[in-house]
């Protein structure tokens, strides 16, 4: 067993870990969503409209099952439409006969890293308590069946922080000498609480966001609207409070000792003084995975907010008549903003990289043709992440290359040479490597806009250089056509979504007689846009709910109801959800039944 005084993990094994649990989809992509609502004083009946797009790993199946659910209960009657989960039966997000709601994750710090006291190994093997006492380390054992193979005996080795066991996992860094345990809300049986019936069968937006304070997490943000006009914003799940109520303490950024009380976990965040918001004046409540609170606000939530670009974007739009179609908002100007592509981030960032080639000093720079047709287009680029546009493309190329160019001199005490070898330019070092934040792209900007000089890397006259070497080696690495004209950004960043094990076979797809996902396809958007995409990455349904007239509402998911590559409904909704269209989505039983087209009836026996 490790102490708390030994090595830490080496850089290369953080690296290897984070390449193992990383997300997955896209670099930067932060696993949030966009949800908003607007009061009757904004749309064009008077009454509130929702919407709501998730953003998740596109798979097949996909992660939501689309559903109308139907049933006498002992809270009253359940009629409720939106997303269900397997094993969840009711509505997640959606509306019933009164009140519609979404979610975007609140991105909260709902885990900890300890450095535990231990002594000794195998079964005697103790760690100290805070009460300064010698506790036997927990073991929990458990045994993977292995078809057509050997038994794997697994032994968790766990230690004990309150009612909640944090287990050991120093393992998963070979270099990693000392102790780690994780606590994680996940852990705490309180936190899992079934509350989705009062929530599905809530009459106003005051008895959803009461049927709210028994949801035990992943932390939400939660927007709502009813039928009687009001609209409302609640944080929902449970957030650990550490050190005590009165005087929460900062969350570390880095592993804490075990026994410093500051970092113990004592409550969580009370329901009642969480962030919320009920009819704002403005009349317009949404979020973005960005920051929410304000800086007075006495609970730490997290170190690690989305960055505020889509937020920004999405009141920009809901505030601005002129960006609408209509002085007064209806559920088509809903859609219009779930598929926008605007960046105002890369916009800005264009124009800054294309002065920088026009006042690089470097002669090789400065009479580059490439370069100078690059700073051409990205003068000329409106802003839009658009499939055949070549601008960002150039954009988000040189945002990538620039990372390493900025970060591995700060941690190296040799600095890179401007000539950097093919290698070098594709695997980066650590120090860049490491580097992941919500808030990643607003320091990226911070430092494009405002080039403080204790940033630029010795190698380099000026910030104009550094970034025009960053566009020349983006156009290297991305492997940009000699033309630059003629690259296209949806060839750059394309989405592609497979069934995780028909299309792993030719010969099987050849068989079924069907394309088994989308195959690789251009796509417009950006991490940053309000259609936030990544190659298997975006909005894993789109859906607006219209509260004075349900019927009225939007719905679609990315692919279809169904993952069977043979049924009709495999694949239907692509068209939909690739060209930014919709569907309705019927509730009143007379709109049910003029759509329906197919019925089922499973009776038990």
């Amino acid at each position: 067993m490790g102490n708390t005084n030994s090595s830490t993990a080496s850089p290369q094994d953080l690296l290897a870990l984070q390449q193992t649990l990383r997300n997955p989809i896209c670099e930067g992509c932060f696993a949030g969503s966009n949800d908003w609502v607007v009061s009757g004083a904004h749309t064009a009946t008077g009454k509130p409209l929702l919407s709501n797009d998730m953003h998740l790993t596109h798979t097949v199946p996909g992660i939501w099952y689309q559903a109308d659910l139907q049933a006498p209960t002992p809270a009253g009657n359940l009629h409720a439409t939106g997303v269900s989960l397997p094993g969840v039966p009711f509505i997640i997000a959606g509306h019933n006969d009164h009140v519609a709601w979404g979610f975007t994750n609140l991105g909260a710090t709902v885990q900890d890293v300890y450095i535990e006291h231990t002594r000794g190994t195998g079964p005697t093997a103790q760690y100290e308590s805070q009460n300064g006492t010698w506790q036997p380390l927990l073991h929990d054992h458990e045994i993977i069946h292995v078809k057509g193979g050997k038994d794997v005996a697994i032994d968790i080795a766990a230690t004990r922080h309150g009612t909640a066991i944090t287990p050991i996992l120093s393992g998963i860094l070979p270099t990693e000498k000392r102790t780690l345990s994780l606590r994680w809300i996940i852990y705490d049986p309180a936190a899992v609480t079934p509350s989705f019936l009062p929530i599905n069968t809530a009459t106003d937006g005051a008895a959803l966001v009461s049927a709210f304070s028994t949801f035990g997490g992943p932390a939400q943000n939660l927007v709502y609207a009813d039928d009687q006009g009001h609209i409302g914003y609640h944080a929902v799940g449970r957030i650990p409070v550490r050190g005590s109520i009165a005087a929460p303490s900062p969350i570390s950024p880095v592993p804490t000792d075990a026994l410093d009380t500051t970092q113990e976990w004592i409550a969580a965040i009370p329901y009642d003084q969480l962030p919320q918001s009920i009819d704002p004046p403005s009349g317009i409540l949404a979020t973005a995975n960005n920051r929410i609170t304000p800086d007075d606000y006495p609970f730490p939530i997290t170190l690690n907010w989305g960055s505020p670009y889509r937020n920004q974007r999405i009141w920009k739009v809901l505030t601005d008549k002129s960006l609408t179609t209509k002085n007064q908002l209806t559920p088509a100007d809903m859609l219009a903003l779930q598929t926008d592509v605007y960046s105002d981030v890369d916009h800005v960032i264009a124009q800054r990289l294309a002065y920088a080639i026009d006042h690089a000093s470097t002669p090789g720079l400065a009479h580059d043709k490439r370069l100078h047709q690059a700073a051409d287009l990205l003068r000329d680029w409106n802003g839009n992440l658009d499939a055949n546009a070549p601008a960002p493309a150039i954009v988000v190329a040189t945002r990538a290359a620039l990372w390493p160019l900025l970060l591995n001199p700060q941690a190296s005490p040799e600095p890179n040479p401007v000539a950097q070898t093919e290698s070098a330019k594709t695997q980066p070092l650590p120090a860049a490597a490491l580097y992941t934040w919500g808030n990643k792209a607003y320091a990226e900007e911070w430092l494009i806009m405002h080039t403080p000089a204790r940033w630029l890397p010795k190698n380099y006259a000026t910030w104009d250089d550094l970034l025009t070497i960053a566009v020349s080696q983006s156009l290297t690495i991305a492997h940009a056509p000699a033309d630059l004209s003629q690259w296209r950004y949806g060839q750059f960043r394309p989405i592609e979504i497979n069934h995780a094990i028909y299309s792993r076979s030719p010969l099987l797809e050849r068989l079924i007689g069907v394309p088994i996902g989308t195959g690789i396809q251009a796509q417009s958007g950006d991490d940053v846009t309000v259609k936030q995409v990544g190659r298997t990455f975006g909005p894993s349904e789109r859906f607006t709910a219209d509260l004075a007239d349900l019927d009225h509402s939007t719905f679609d998911l990315v692919l279809g109801e169904s993952a069977n590559p043979l049924s009709p409904w495999f694949m239907d909704q692509w068209p939909a959800w690739y060209h930014g269209t919709s569907f309705p989505l019927p509730f009143s039983n007379t709109a049910v039944d003029a759509a329906t087209t197919h019925t089922l009836t499973l009776t038990p026996h």
